[in-house]
């Protein structure tokens, strides 16, 4: 994301309710002025529903909006990765939730990163993932930057 100025604070595995209870440690101290959120690709994967995932999406911006009033919060789309194409329900519908969330309040904003996982005919970059379909590789991450960078 250079020249930006980025601190990674991801942790591999967590879950939104992670993050919420992490956050007093791993996120507010260092009373960043955005914060870019990815979290709720696991989530969905362990069964929760779109309401639930979206629902503690909005409580980490009302801690943030409490501790940091000035701190901007962009919610990065959770994927439609081909493992998860059974629940893509879900996923689409949280992506929704938050996408109407984050219309609301100018401190916020959505970045959908799943047009630059599907080709022109609607199939998924399948060269974009390791054989799992969940993980990417390093190609996937040089899209996000492309559409992540200009937004923040």
């Amino acid at each position: 994301m250079s020249p930006l100025p980025v601190f990674n604070r991801a942790f591999g595995g967590s879950r939104t309710g992670d993050i919420l209870y992490y956050m007093d440690k791993v996120v507010l101290p260092y009373a960043p002025k955005i914060i870019v959120y990815y979290c709720g690709s696991n989530d969905v994967n362990a069964g929760a529903t779109a309401e639930e995932i979206a629902g503690r999406f909005r409580q980490f911006v009302e801690r943030v909006k409490a501790k940091l009033p000035e701190t901007r919060v962009f919610f990065v789309s959770i994927n439609r990765a081909p493992q998860k194409r059974n629940r893509w329900d879900v996923v689409d519908a949280a992506n929704t939730q938050v996408r109407e969330f984050c219309a609301r309040d100018r401190r916020l904003g959505y970045i959908d990163v799943n047009p630059a996982l599907f080709d022109k005919a609607g199939n998924p970059r399948t060269d974009l993932y390791v054989p799992d379909g969940l993980h990417f590789l390093d190609p996937a991450y040089v899209e996000f930057t492309r559409i992540i960078r200009p937004v923040i």
